[in-house]
């Protein structure tokens, strides 16, 4: 039998009893676009909560906006699991931070058993004002409880242990939060830091990873992937430059796109500065099985600012109805810049 849910009377999980209101779940969006939308999960996590979520008609959002004390640990669990299965993104917020049209929401709390239910997501954002807290479940201390009765709990609170680790593992977190957990006593909560929530994975790694080289004909590319999933009208995935018959070459890659034929208006190269945008003469479109690829030809002077930008933004524009812009955004480091020029030396 499931050790979180067959405990021994002797252990007492300081995840429950909050006393707080059982959570509800309310989807809302801030206008009418879907990406802003949320399903507003409020209140105490208890054994119902998973079954109730369950029953929920997936609507539009495909974000959670959590705000809880915490509650009944098994059931944070579960729902943690089944966030995962639909697919859904985790966030912490208030709903008075979104009825202020805040994007993302701002604020709220995510305590005990709905921060486990918070790793389920997908991908997990964390806004530097909302509390994300670990703490540690007990034994009871009970002079009643039998040496026999003693033994099991040890052992139910081990096999505790194990599962939540494992849990920790299967969505992706650094299983050391645990450890973090385990050292409060009594009530003490661990809250979880910026820098914490990065270095032990609770938060997702979004948009585009370092570049990187590959050969590429006398030369090499210099390529970018996405590091989170892809979301309504935010379909690109990689961007690669390189150099093609003395031209200055950017691709994008879309697997998931809404395109056919039809090439954009424009593609807009953003730096921190200024914008600057190229024609769609300068755009080819190829559709395969893996994809929509959309090459851009480069004039020199825009090569040579994108070799020396600290910020750099790119999108095509393409009505909703296609996917959107098809956008990147990097802030580059002095290895990204340096592998830009490689790609880039065969045309400069």
């Amino acid at each position: 039998m499931n050790a979180l849910n067959s405990l021994s009377v002797a252990i007492l999980l300081a995840m429950h009893g909050t006393g707080a209101a059982a959570m509800t779940f309310d989807e809302r969006c801030m206008g009418n676009a879907v990406e802003s939308c949320f399903l507003i999960a409020e209140g105490e996590i208890t054994a119902e909560t998973p079954a109730e979520f369950a029953a929920l008609d997936r609507g539009d959002a495909a974000k959670i906006l959590f705000d809880s004390p915490g509650g009944n640990l098994g059931a944070g669990i579960r729902l943690g699991r089944m966030i995962r299965e639909k697919g859904y993104e985790t966030m912490i917020g208030t709903r008075v931070s979104f009825d202020a049209q805040e994007y993302p929401p701002r604020g709220g709390k995510c305590l005990s058993a709905c921060a486990y239910a918070f790793a389920g997501g997908v991908t997990r954002s964390l806004n530097d004002t909302a509390q994300l807290g670990f703490h540690q479940f007990r034994l009871g201390a009970n002079s009643d409880v039998s040496d026999a009765q003693l033994t099991e709990a040890i052992e139910g609170a081990q096999a505790v242990s194990a599962q939540l680790i494992s849990y920790l593992v299967e969505m992706g977190v650094d299983a050391r939060v645990f450890s973090l957990a385990s050292g409060k006593t009594g009530t003490d909560m661990h809250m979880i830091s910026q820098q914490e929530s990065i270095d032990f994975d609770l938060v997702t790694p979004r948009g585009f990873g370092p570049f990187f080289l590959e050969p590429y004909g006398n030369g090499v590319v210099a390529a970018s992937k996405r590091q989170d999933a892809v979301g309504p009208y935010d379909l690109a995935t990689q961007m690669t430059a390189y150099c093609k018959k003395g031209k200055a070459k950017l691709l994008i890659h879309a697997p998931e796109h809404g395109l056919w034929n039809e090439k954009p208006v424009a593609f807009d190269v953003n730096f921190q500065d200024r914008s600057e945008r190229v024609p769609a003469s300068a755009v080819s479109l190829r559709i395969s099985d893996s994809g929509a690829y959309l090459e851009v030809t480069l004039p020199k002077d825009l090569t040579r600012a994108i070799e020396s930008a600290e910020r750099l933004g790119t999108g095509f524009q393409y009505p909703r109805v296609a996917g959107g812009f098809y956008a990147t955004s990097f802030t580059l480091s002095d290895m990204d810049r340096s592998m830009l020029k490689a790609a880039f030396k065969l045309c400069l």
